[in-house]
């Protein structure tokens, strides 16, 4: 644990150009650290992804280090309460709803999964870098590998679980899973998802491409009944059985 936490602060040193305040503030977040972390490898990981954020430079870190609280548990909480504490209310909104759709989702979401899953902006949801920053948002929860979004760590999903997170959940997940399964069924009901339907079918090779498309989402199609099995009992008023989805020989349902 020392070395990984020397090698780390002097990682930061370097960037946040530490030796500009003298040699002791080094030495201070080599030991604070030390002492909070209670020897977990996550709670310093997570610490030093909090310190490489732009708002903390070498004049802060002092603060920064001394708001850090030990454990992990109070460390996804402090977490938590920076994020939902954001003066600008429409990022918070979003931050809550990705932190529930991923918390209930079946499996990881691709960046544009998210977009629906989340409801994030339509003007927003087809660029990557975009959504990336939308996902940095939430703190040191959520990360993203190859435009696919993950937990830092499952301790990471069970705070979130946790019974004191009831301000963002609700008793049983069942609205969380009865807007993730409207939300996607309101995407396979529009006509950019629409227009790949007719690669049903085509054989498997051509399928393969139309899938690939970057229109074309798995997630929604695969899981929103997933999510309509375990949503709240009130979620048969959200769908409008007049639509063209519930139609004899609707071609938004497989043949």
């Amino acid at each position: 644990m020392n070395g990984f936490i020397d090698v780390k602060v002097e990682e930061l040193a370097r960037r946040k150009n530490y030796e500009e305040h003298g040699c002791t503030l080094k030495s201070f977040v080599e030991e604070a650290l030390r002492q909070r972390s209670e020897g977990t490898f996550l709670w310093v990981a997570l610490a030093f992804r909090e310190f490489r954020k732009p708002a903390v430079q070498a004049f802060n870190t002092r603060s920064t280090v001394m708001k850090l609280p030990s454990g992990l548990t109070k460390l996804y909480g402090r977490i938590m309460e920076q994020v939902m504490n954001n003066e600008d209310k429409e990022p918070a909104v979003h931050i809550k709803e990705i932190l529930r759709s991923v918390t209930v989702a079946f499996r990881p979401f691709t960046l544009g999964e998210l977009a629906v899953a989340a409801e994030l902006p339509m003007e927003h949801r087809y660029n990557r870098m975009t959504l990336i920053q939308y996902v940095n948002q939430c703190g040191s929860f959520l990360t993203t590998r190859q435009d696919t979004v993950h937990f830092v760590h499952q301790s990471a999903k069970d705070y979130l679980l946790s019974p004191g997170n009831t301000v963002i959940f609700s008793p049983g997940l069942g609205e969380e899973n009865k807007i993730i399964a409207y939300r996607c069924f309101q995407y396979i009901c529009t006509d950019a998802f629409s227009e790949h339907l007719d690669g049903r079918t085509l054989p498997a090779e051509k399928l393969e491409i139309a899938t690939r498309n970057t229109l074309y989402l798995e997630y929604p199609v695969l899981h929103w009944m997933d999510h309509g099995r375990t949503a709240s009992l009130d979620i048969a008023g959200l769908f409008n059985l007049e639509g063209k989805f519930f139609r004899q020989h609707s071609r938004l349902r497989p043949i």
